[in-house]
């Protein structure tokens, strides 16, 4: 990353005289170039990811003056050295178009890379994976490139109306797939129709765009089938193969429990019948070594994990001025579809049993809310603890949790935790447990991190957490100021999450 001291080229409403040297090595790139006559220069160290590429060098240009040159002006760079990089365009890490080509040539058009997704769901109204697979397509074609998604019928009522602009093919919902549905113990089989049946749309589509990149980006889970066509293939964000931690393990429910023990069963059987992933180029791993474990049972190979962040969050976040926390504040908030594994009842537990005069807010909806609305009643805390509805426009959720001191979430069964995420990019401490995606998410910095021994003890030491922060201010601002950081520092941000996978789509191209 540059040095603290270095300065980006100031924008200018003129159009800048650009130079004239791009100097790549694996490990630092000199970028050169003139804007109004004055020479300026960034000297940059890059993550080697293989040897280097024109989009990784696009991306460090993004990372380091994409914003002053593109405000400047900056339309090209050109490369000298032994040998012209392949004509690329890309964008810079904040959406700031930058196109590099060799000397004398056309520069190629974002379009020139297509890249088809498949997910069962797309949506901004069902949940995690769907929000996180809208996500994708939007950002993916917002940086100019030619998207084309394949998802489930369901969501055409939903995206024809608020995306009419998306390019999308839908798996129609046929009578097999109903009679599976219709049939509870053969539900588990759907997910698997859903694969075979884009995988021919995808291999429709590559008949006619030959060298189009796939992107599989649910679901997420290792273990779930997926079927590959012959062309450039990448898979992931892979996370899951979660269970409930040891101490809670009577919590689990029966088909949790059985996929736990069916584990390497059920990996070694794709290791043989269903090879998709292992043809894959490229395994997106998010869930650490837990994924990489089940990976590598269903005959994945090493070579082919690259580690990402499951899920971006919004990049307007970086640029909100992050909560500041001043003397005491007993407001607290939990946000997640209220169901069983995500612990809701073990903070109203909680709140229960803290003298402080705590409230708790529960964000939410899901078929557990009678279940722990009842609680609440049993408790006597319902003066206490309120259940406020489902943000449905999630831009105004950083508004929302702008009054609360902290972020409460304990969830057992987490493989990632985008709440979790946005609470740190918005500058709100986070209580978790030290288990799943939330314990890979947070550190002692900028939250509480709560072993999940057994519910004695993650009641006891909730309550004592929420009434430490509600009392210190100061304790509760250092918190917040490191989250905020280590959201950027980390690449939560959907940006930094698609420069990467651009730089990846045109490397398994290129070696496809």
């Amino acid at each position: 990353m540059p040095d603290a001291s270095e300065k980006p080229c100031e924008p200018s409403p003129q159009s800048p005289s650009l130079v004239n040297s791009v100097e790549r090595s694996l490990a630092i790139v000199d970028l050169t170039f003139e804007v109004n006559d004055t020479r300026q220069s960034s000297r940059v160290s890059r993550r080697p990811v293989g040897a280097p590429t024109a989009s990784s060098l696009i991306g460090l240009v993004g990372e380091t003056q994409g914003v002053g040159l593109a405000a400047a002006g900056v339309q090209w760079i050109k490369s000298s050295g032994p040998a012209s990089p392949p004509r690329w365009n890309g964008t810079g890490m904040w959406g700031n178009v930058l196109t590099l080509g060799a000397e004398g040539e056309d520069v190629a058009q974002p379009a020139d890379l297509m890249v088809i997704l498949i997910a069962p769901n797309v949506s901004e109204q069902m949940g995690g994976e769907a929000i996180k697979s809208y996500q994708i397509y939007r950002e993916l074609a917002q940086r100019g490139l030619s998207v084309l998604q394949i998802t489930h019928a369901r969501c055409r009522d939903e995206l024809s109306t608020t995306t009419p602009s998306m390019k999308v093919e839908y798996v129609e919902n046929g009578p097999f797939q109903r009679f599976l549905w219709a049939v509870p113990p053969c539900r588990l089989f759907v997910p698997v129709v859903f694969e075979f049946l884009a995988a021919k749309i995808a291999k429709r589509i590559v008949k006619q765009h030959p060298g189009a990149v796939i992107h599989h980006t649910g679901p997420v889970s290792p273990v779930l089938p997926v079927f590959t066509v012959r062309t450039p293939t990448v898979i992931g964000p892979l996370n899951g193969n979660i269970t409930y931690p040891p101490g809670f393990q009577e919590r689990e429910p029966s088909h949790d429990r059985l996929r736990r023990v069916a584990l390497r069963w059920l990996q070694t059987t794709h290791r043989w019948f269903f090879p998709g992933k292992r043809r894959a180029e490229v395994l997106l791993v998010a869930g650490g070594q837990r994924t990489y474990d089940s990976l590598l049972i269903a005959g994945c190979r090493t070579e082919q994990f690259v580690d990402s962040i499951d899920s971006g969050i919004p990049d307007r976040l970086r640029d909100r001025p992050r909560n500041l926390h001043h003397g005491e504040n007993f407001r607290f908030v939990h946000n997640g579809s209220l169901v069983p594994h995500k612990g809701t009842d073990l903070i109203i537990k909680a709140v229960a049993a803290c003298d402080a005069p705590l409230t708790l807010d529960i964000i939410g909806k899901g078929f557990n809310k009678p279940a722990l609305e009842t609680l609440v009643g049993e408790l006597g805390v319902g003066d206490r603890v309120r259940f406020l509805d489902w943000v449905a426009d999630h831009r105004k959720l950083a508004d929302v949790l702008a009054p609360y001191r902290a972020f409460v979430f304990p969830s057992l069964a987490e493989a990632n935790g985008i709440v979790v995420q946005e609470a740190m990019a918005m500058g709100l401490p986070v209580i978790c447990l030290n288990w799943g995606g939330p314990g890979l998410l947070v550190d002692p910095t900028c939250g509480v991190l709560i072993e999940p021994k057994n519910e004695t003890y993650v009641v006891d030491q909730l309550a004592e957490a929420m009434e430490r922060l509600a009392r210190d201010g100061i304790l509760a601002d250092a918190m917040a100021e490191s989250g905020h950081e280590l959201a950027f520092q980390k690449g939560f941000y959907w940006a930094q999450i698609i420069d990467g996978w651009i730089e990846i789509y045109h490397d398994v191209r290129d070696r496809h």
